[in-house]
């Protein structure tokens, strides 16, 4: 089983693993391969609104431009980030199950240590890692 997320900050240029996290709500960690272990983790949002906090994601004074994330669904659906309060990004999630990396622009600018508020907007979405980028996506 996944473990909570130790101290210290974690790079925004990660790529964060958000089975590492602070706090779930109506989501679950499970193997990425459920037959061979040792390629990790991923979270899966079971629910419309489920989500996953992911705290102290160090942005510091970098020129943030998009966001990046590995993501699978079988049917579709859209992920939000949220900094703090603000939105800054929403992940279009393609259905077809495989596995996609998905780049979006920022909304607006983030600096600092903020922390992450990841909530699935449909159910079934999955999220291997998600990262920032200082060239747009």
């Amino acid at each position: 089983m996944p473990t909570l997320r130790g101290i210290g900050l974690t790079p925004a240029g990660g790529p964060i693993q958000l089975d590492r996290y602070t706090r779930i709500d109506g989501a679950r960690s499970v193997f990425l391969d459920s037959l061979e272990r040792i390629k990790g983790w991923k979270v899966v949002f079971d629910a419309p609104g489920s989500s996953v906090q992911y705290n102290s994601v160090d942005f510091g004074k970098t020129p943030w431009k998009s966001l990046t994330a590995k993501v699978a669904s079988s049917s579709g659906g859209v992920l939000e980030v949220r900094a703090g309060a603000s939105v800054i990004g929403e992940v279009d999630v393609p259905a077809g199950g495989g596995w996609r990396v998905v780049s979006v622009p920022l909304k607006g600018k983030v600096s600092g240590v903020k922390n992450l508020l990841v909530v699935g907007k449909a159910a079934g979405l999955q999220v291997d890692w998600i990262r920032f980028d200082s060239t747009s996506g």
